[in-house]
């Protein structure tokens, strides 16, 4: 039996402050570094919007899956390959300009037997590493489709780690509840990345809310914003170094939402 929730109000505290409308949008953590979040619906309106930024600062953060934003045609399929080489090649480009600058792009990877959601680092001109999203059941309808390997999970530096949206929520449960959530028996292999030295979470997103029984579509507030500070507080109790929290969100097309769900939380 899963284990009540805990009331919110029983959770740290911490500010959110939300942008609901694409653009780019500039925080600074509590370390004093700088993100830019780039919060755009296709490749191109994000390409624009990197090319008249200016310096981004420590952090340029993309929402999920960018360089295939918007979700390409079956006719379109067969030039995928091709259209994300040259994309990365762009952002490569773009490294060069801000070398200081650490560049999380949401893509996409197709050296798997079924394509995946993945973050690519980049810095200086080179792709330093890559996450792919976690292999779990998140809802009753999503199926498995990837075995899970730690050595995949890099991250950008010892104190910031890279999430692929929904990979949020499940690092806000419970182990109990990651647990069934995991691919198969894949669950003594899984390595958390958060770990004592992470200050810093930084997730690329297309958000959908999950599945809420009871709540209205006109409830937004409900469905797309209270699960987000929920999770956000749940992992700064569960692990009390995490200062910050800043998602770049695209909007996925037909999410029943006023606008993207682009945020940064920092601890109070």
């Amino acid at each position: 039996m899963a284990k009540p929730r805990r009331p919110i109000e029983t959770l740290p505290e911490a500010h959110f402050d939300f942008r609901r409308e694409h653009g780019t949008h500039r925080f600074t953590l509590s370390s004093g570094e700088r993100v830019t979040a780039v919060s755009q619906p296709s490749w191109q309106a994000f390409v624009a919007s990197a090319a008249r930024m200016g310096n981004p600062g420590d952090y340029l953060l993309t929402p999920e899956l960018i360089t295939v934003s918007p979700e390409p045609t079956p006719a379109e399929f067969p030039q995928v390959p091709a259209m994300l080489e040259s994309r990365h090649d762009k952002m490569r480009i773009l490294s060069r300009w801000w070398p200081d600058a650490i560049l999380v792009l949401g893509s996409l990877t197709l050296d798997t037997p079924r394509p995946r959601n993945e973050l690519l680092f980049l810095q200086g001109g080179q792709i330093t590493g890559h996450n792919p999203k976690l292999p779990y059941l998140a809802s009753e309808a999503e199926v498995f489709h990837q075995a899970y390997d730690p050595s995949e999970h890099q991250q950008p530096n010892r104190t910031t780690v890279g999430m692929i949206c929904s990979d949020l929520l499940f690092h806000s449960k419970e182990g109990g509840e990651q647990i069934t959530m995991l691919h198969r028996n894949l669950a003594a292999e899984y390595v958390d990345p958060i770990g004592p030295d992470v200050r810093t979470l930084l997730v690329s997103a297309a958000w959908i809310t999950p599945y809420i029984p009871g709540i209205r579509p006109e409830q937004e507030g409900v469905r797309f914003i209270d699960p987000l500070q929920y999770a956000v507080r749940n992992l700064m109790d569960r692990h009390p170094g995490i200062q910050d929290v800043v998602m770049a969100d695209q909007l996925s097309p037909g999410t029943p939402a006023s606008g993207p769900v682009n945020f940064h939380a920092q601890r109070a």
